[in-house]
C-alpha cells in the first residue's frame, strides 16, 4: 500500500510539472530581475568580449518596495464582528485571540512577505498555518509558514482563488533529522537510517534545490500529497420541525435511533474532506485526514494577477514584475550605451599603423580599448601613424528616450509616489477622508491586488479559527484573553453563520488616518471628547496626557456644574423678586379696589342719609297737614 502511494505521488508530480514547468521558469526569471540579475549569459559574454561592463540600473526593486511598503504600512488587523447581539462576547474573544496569534506568531509579517514574494514578484505564494507542539504539548502553538513558488504544485485545473475547486496539492520541504523525528517520533529509528538523495538523483523541484554544500548537513526530503475526498455522513431529518441534524455515531446506533424515534428520518449524505500522505525520503510516515482537523486544505494562496479563463499557466498567473521586465531591460541597454559613449569620448581608441608602436597592449588598455590597425604605407606622416579616433556625441534623442523609458516602468506597473497618500510634512494637516481619497486615486490600478490580499487574509483567519476550535481548550483561550469562552465559542456554526471575520486598525498610518478623521469630524461640529482624539494619535505617553485632559475636563465639568448652580440660584432669586413685585402690585390693586368700594359705600351711606332726611321731613309735613285735612272732612260731612 505504501509503495502504491509513493508511486501515485511520483505519477502526479510528473503530470503536474509538465504543465507548471514553464510558469516556474518565468517566475524564476521574474525573481532574478528583482534581485538584479538582468543580463542573459549571452549578453554578458558579448559585453565582456567588447571590454564593456554589464551595468544594472535596477528600478524594478524600487517599484516593488513602494507597493510592498504601502501594504506593510497600511496593514489591517483581524476583527470578528457578530451578526447577532447575543454573540457579541464570543466575537470579542475571537478578535482578541486572533490578534494574539497574529502578533505572537509574526502572522502579519508572513502575510506581507507572501504578498511581496508572491503577488508582486513571482505571481503566487502559499501560506500554511500549523501547530508546533514543542513548547505546548497539549494544545500546540500556532505557526505560519510561507511556501515559495518553487516548492509546491497545484492541480492545474483550479480556477478559484480560495482553492475550493483544487483537487490535489503537492508540497516539498527539506528538514533536518531532528525536525523529522519531532514530526514522526514513532518513526525515529527508521529516520536515523535514511540516506539523503542528491538533487540530481531526485530530479524534483529543481529550482528550489539547495546548494550542494548545504547537503553536508544531510537535509532530508519531506513531501506531502494532499487530496480532496468525499466521505459518507448520516443526517437525521426531523419531520416535526423540518430541521436536519448531523449524527457522528455508527450505522447501528443510527438505526436504533430511527426505530426508537419514528419522527427522525435517517438520510445518507456525502461531505468534502481531505487526506494527506507524508513521505520522508520516499518513506511513507502518515496517511489520513488533516492532523489539524480542519477537513480542508490549510494552504492560503496569495496571488497577483490571475486570469483563470486563459489556458497557459505562465500567462494565467503573473506578478507585477512580469510586465516591467522589458522596459527594465531597455533601460539597462540605453544607459549602458550612453555611458559607453561618454567613456569613449575620453579615449575612444586609436588608428595605428602596423609596427608603429613598441607595445601593442598599451593601446588596448586605454578608453574602450578599440584599436584600428592600418597597413604600412610609405610616405605616411608620423602624426598619422598613431592617431586618436574622433568619438561621436550622444544623440539628443537618447536622453529623452531614456526619460520616457523610466516613466514607462512606473506607469506600466501602476505604482507612483502618490501611492504614499499623505504628505510627509509635519505642519500639513489633511482630513482623514481627503487622505483616503488621495490614496484611492493612486491605488486605482493596483486595487485588485489589495482586494485579493484581503480575501486571502480573511481565508487565513477562518482556517486559523478552525484549527483553534479543533485543538485548543477553554483554559488556553482564558490564558490568552483573561476571559472565559462560552460553550458556543467552539461551535463550528458560530464562525459559519453568527460571526464575520473583518479588518480593523493596526498600523500607524491607519491610526493616523483615524486620528485625522476624528479631528475633521470635531472641526465639523461633532462633539468628540478630547481624550478620544488623544488616544487615536501617535503621541508618546499619550495615556498620561489623556488622564490630564480627562482630569481637566472633569474639573471643567465640576466648575460648570457649580456655575450652573449659581446661575440657577440667580434665576430663582430673580423669579422670587419678580413674584414679590408682582404680589405688591396686586396688593396695591386690591387696596385701590377696597378704597373704591369704601368710597362707593360712603356715597351710598350719604344717599341713604339723604333719603332718611327726606323721609323725616315728609313725616313732619304729614303731621302738620293731617289736622287741617281732618277739619275739612268734618266740615264737608
Amino acid at each position: 500500500m505504501a509503495e502504491r502511494r509513493i508511486d501515485k505521488y511520483n505519477e502526479t508530480y510528473n503530470n503536474f510539472i509538465v504543465i507548471w514547468d514553464k510558469w516556474i521558469k518565468e517566475a524564476d526569471s521574474d525573481m532574478r530581475f528583482v534581485l538584479g540579475d538582468q543580463w542573459s549569459s549571452a549578453e554578458k559574454g558579448y559585453l565582456k568580449s567588447k571590454r564593456r561592463n554589464a551595468f544594472v540600473f535596477n528600478k524594478i526593486k524600487r517599484i516593488i518596495k513602494i507597493i510592498s511598503g504601502y501594504q506593510r504600512k497600511n496593514r489591517l488587523s483581524y476583527k470578528v464582528d457578530p451578526n447577532e447581539n447575543s454573540d457579541t462576547e464570543d466575537a470579542s474573544i475571537w478578535s482578541q485571540t486572533l490578534q494574539y496569534i497574529m502578533k505572537h506568531c509574526q502572522g502579519y509579517n508572513v502575510m506581507s512577505d507572501a504578498f511581496e514574494q508572491g503577488a508582486l514578484k513571482t505571481g503566487l505564494n502559499l501560506v500554511e498555518p500549523w501547530l508546533d507542539f514543542s513548547t505546548d504539548p497539549l494544545n500546540g502553538e500556532l505557526k505560519y509558514t510561507r511556501i515559495p513558488h518553487n516548492r509546491f504544485l497545484l492541480h492545474p485545473s483550479f480556477t478559484r482563488r480560495d482553492l475550493s475547486d483544487c483537487p490535489e496539492i503537492l508540497r516539498r520541504e527539506w528538514i533536518t533529522r531532528s525536525a523529522a523525528k519531532s514530526i514522526a517520533p514513532f518513526f525515529a529509528g527508521e529516520i536515523d537510517k535514511l540516506k539523503p538523495m542528491r538533487p540530481a538523483q531526485d530530479n524534483k523541484y529543481i529550482t528550489s534545490n539547495f546548494n550542494e554544500n548545504l547537503l553536508k548537513h544531510e537535509l532530508l526530503r519531506y513531501d506531502e500529497h494532499w487530496q480532496r475526498v468525499s466521505k459518507p455522513v448520516i443526517v437525521f431529518f426531523d419531520v416535526n420541525t423540518n430541521r436536519m441534524h448531523r449524527f457522528d455515531g455508527t450505522e447501528k446506533e443510527a438505526n436504533d435511533i430511527s426505530k426508537e424515534f419514528p419522527s427522525l428520518e435517517k438520510i445518507k449524505r456525502f461531505e468534502r474532506d481531505v487526506e494527506v500522505t507524508i513521505f520522508i525520503e520516499d518513506e511513507e510516515i502518515y496517511h489520513g485526514p488533516d492532523p489539524m482537523g480542519t477537513n480542508n486544505f490549510r494552504f492560503v494562496p496569495v496571488m497577483g494577477y490571475f486570469d483563470p479563463e486563459y489556458i497557459e499557466l505562465d500567462k494565467k498567473i503573473q506578478g507585477v514584475v512580469r510586465d516591467i521586465i522589458d522596459p527594465q531591460r531597455e533601460v539597462n541597454k540605453r544607459r549602458s550605451k550612453n555611458l559607453d559613449i561618454l567613456d569613449s569620448q575620453l579615449n575612444s581608441g586609436y588608428f595605428a599603423e602596423e609596427k608603429s608602436v613598441v607595445n601593442k597592449e598599451s593601446l588596448y588598455q586605454t578608453g574602450q580599448g578599440g584599436v584600428i590597425w592600418l597597413k604600412q604605407q610609405a610616405g605616411r606622416p608620423i602624426s598619422e601613424r598613431v592617431a586618436k579616433i574622433t568619438p561621436p556625441d550622444i544623440p539628443a534623442g537618447n536622453l529623452q528616450m531614456q526619460k520616457v523609458m523610466d516613466d514607462d516602468l512606473v506607469e506600466i506597473s501602476g505604482a507612483n509616489n502618490e501611492l504614499l497618500g499623505l504628505a510627509d510634512k509635519d505642519d500639513v494637516e489633511v482630513a482623514g477622508i481627503l487622505a483616503r481619497v488621495r490614496t484611492g486615486q493612486a491605488l486605482t490600478t493596483l486595487q485588485d491586488l489589495f482586494d485579493n490580499y484581503s480575501t486571502s487574509k480573511e481565508l487565513l483567519g477562518r482556517i486559523t479559527m478552525a484549527i483553534v476550535r479543533k485543538n485548543w481548550d477553554a483554559e488556553k483561550i482564558h490564558r490568552i484573553t483573561n476571559r472565559q469562552p462560552s460553550a458556543q465559542f467552539f461551535d463550528p456554526d458560530l464562525s459559519r453563520h453568527d460571526v464575520e471575520v473583518t479588518e480593523g486598525l493596526l498600523t500607524d498610518s491607519q491610526k493616523q488616518m483615524h486620528f485625522m478623521q476624528l479631528l475633521g469630524m470635531k472641526r465639523a461640529g461633532v462633539k468628540i471628547p478630547d481624550s478620544a482624539i488623544i488616544q487615536a494619535s501617535n503621541l508618546e505617553r499619550k495615556d498620561e496626557l489623556a488622564k490630564i485632559v480627562e482630569g481637566q475636563a472633569k474639573m471643567a465639568t465640576q466648575s460648570q456644574q457649580i456655575q450652573d448652580q449659581v446661575n440657577q440660584a440667580a434665576i430663582e432669586s430673580t423669579k422670587a423678586k419678580a413674584f414679590k413685585d408682582a404680589s405688591t402690585v396686586e396688593v396695591n390693586k386690591s387696596k385701590a379696589n377696597l378704597n373704591e368700594i369704601l368710597g362707593i359705600k360712603a356715597a351710598s351711606e350719604i344717599e341713604i342719609n339723604k333719603v332718611a332726611t327726606a323721609m323725616s321731613i315728609a313725616k313732619e309735613i304729614d303731621k302738620i297737614t293731617k289736622p287741617e285735612e281732618q277739619k275739612q272732612l268734618v266740615t264737608q260731612r
